[in-house]
């Protein structure tokens, strides 16, 4: 301590002591005092409270760019630190672009990566500096300042490097990492986000058995109106990123499914799914990669396309519906089996409700061709119940909602007592398509105990 005190606030980023310099930390904790006694003071028609906006904000100004300077060669040493974290978060949130920038650019170029993002208390600073970079005045000049420095950590991130795994994986893995990364996704998206503690509303929704799976892009705006136009160099950085992911995996798509089965690792993957163009071919493979779908039904299929009856083989009432309404037929057995397993577990069913929201709807077809003569059993299962909420929330013709009800109304009676979210489920879906309600309406009618009639 003795030694970090005599070099100084500008002691060199990679001082060995791995503290911050006291002398830094005594000033930000008076400088946090400051800013909290730094009142917001709404001017209206009186000059008196416009001249005290004025004051107040000089004041902000003054403590913000003093912190700056003294911060120079100790940002990483400020971020590690249990209160130095919170300080500069304070701090950045109350500084320009061009202060963020002098504080963000050292921090973010100059420390590894993985070390940041796995710290403990340095992982809430990158959140809140990926928050910052989606303000729309930081991303006015993707060439230069905060939305600059963002790209560049991303370059960072998804660089392979000589030996171990892509920093960006690694980070996926590590349980203060995947938060970051998953909020960067959001932001270079164009999604919003809040960094966890900001917003007290906005708690996980916890799954509960028979309850409502979490509302879809259909019961609200899609996930493109929610989105805020940003930087061609973010929308560049994000499809880097998801190339970096990739590289992650072997041919076979192994490497991808053992992401997608890590409990860490697979959320940030959904929200990869999720903040991906809907048509570009990273979105492709790592869906084709979880499925372990053939590659050649990775591609659009063709308009229109239709089994020819005489040539299908007969396979049950289902197949038959299903030839009828003009869908592809079922994937390879090691494909379905796959799928249906992945509906039955925590991580995998997130997943799948994950691609039937955020991916085409060809996609529809391909989930349900897979789940097919077995969604009955799957709707009064523990877990994949939520996928077959899904399917009915993400239908978007009545040809789809027509194959859920053929083989949902017969087990209605059981749905009913004891997962009534499919069944709510599959009302939405009647009202919203505008098709259904009948058959649907018949079925819980049949379904009710004849003193109840």
């Amino acid at each position: 301590r003795k030694q970090c005190g005599r070099k100084g606030p500008s002691s060199p980023l990679h001082m060995s002591s791995g503290r911050i310099d006291p002398d830094v930390l005594n000033f930000l904790r008076r400088a946090h005092r400051m800013l909290d006694d730094t009142k917001s003071v709404v001017a209206g028609d009186d000059p008196e409270a416009a001249a005290e906006v004025v004051r107040e904000a000089q004041m902000r100004a003054e403590v913000v760019g003093t912190v700056v300077e003294q911060l120079k060669g100790q940002e990483l040493h400020c971020a590690r630190h249990v209160f130095g974290s919170v300080a500069l978060a304070r701090v950045l949130k109350a500084a320009s672009d061009a202060q963020r920038t002098g504080v963000v650019s050292p921090l973010l170029s100059r420390g590894e990566p993985f070390a940041l993002l796995s710290d403990k208390y340095a992982s809430h600073v990158i959140e809140e500096i990926i928050a910052l970079g989606s303000r729309q005045e930081s991303m006015i000049d993707s060439e230069a300042g905060l939305a600059q420095v963002l790209v560049h950590f991303v370059d960072r991130l998804a660089q392979t490097p000589p030996a171990g795994p892509v920093p960006l994986v690694a980070c996926m893995r590590d349980r203060y990492g995947t938060h970051a990364v998953r909020a960067l996704f959001r932001v270079l998206s164009g999604r919003p986000f809040t960094p966890r503690g900001s917003d007290p509303s906005s708690k996980p929704v916890q799954r509960e058995t028979g309850s409502v799976a979490p509302p879809g892009p259909t019961d609200a705006p899609g996930p493109d109106a929610a989105r805020a136009p940003v930087p061609p160099a973010y929308a560049e950085g994000l499809l880097r990123a998801a190339d970096a992911v990739l590289s992650h995996g072997r041919a076979d798509g192994e490497g991808i499914r053992q992401l997608f089965s890590h409990t860490v690792a697979s959320p940030a993957l959904s929200e990869l799914i999720e903040s991906l163009p809907e048509m570009c071919p990273q979105s492709a493979a790592l869906i084709s990669a979880l499925l372990k779908w053939p590659a050649d039904g990775a591609r659009t299929d063709p308009p229109g396309e239709r089994i020819r009856g005489k040539d299908a083989p007969e396979v049950g009432q289902a197949d038959k519906a299903a030839r009828g309404a003009g869908l592809a037929s079922p994937p390879p057995q090691e494909t379905v089996e796959w799928v249906r397993g992945l509906a039955r577990e925590p991580t995998g069913s997130r997943a799948l409700e994950v691609v039937l929201s955020a991916a085409p709807c060809t996609w529809w077809g391909r989930i349900h061709s897979a789940l097919r003569g077995q969604i009955l059993e799957m709707a009064q299962h523990l877990l994949a119940n939520f996928v077959v909420q899904s399917l009915a929330t993400c239908a978007s013709k009545q040809r789809d909602l027509k194959l859920l009800l053929a083989e949902l109304c017969p087990g209605l009676p059981a749905l009913l007592a004891s997962r009534p979210g499919v069944v709510w489920r599959l009302a939405q879906a009647c009202a919203r398509l505008g098709g259904g309600g009948a058959v649907l309406l018949e079925a819980i009618a049949a379904a009710r105990p004849a003193t109840d009639r």
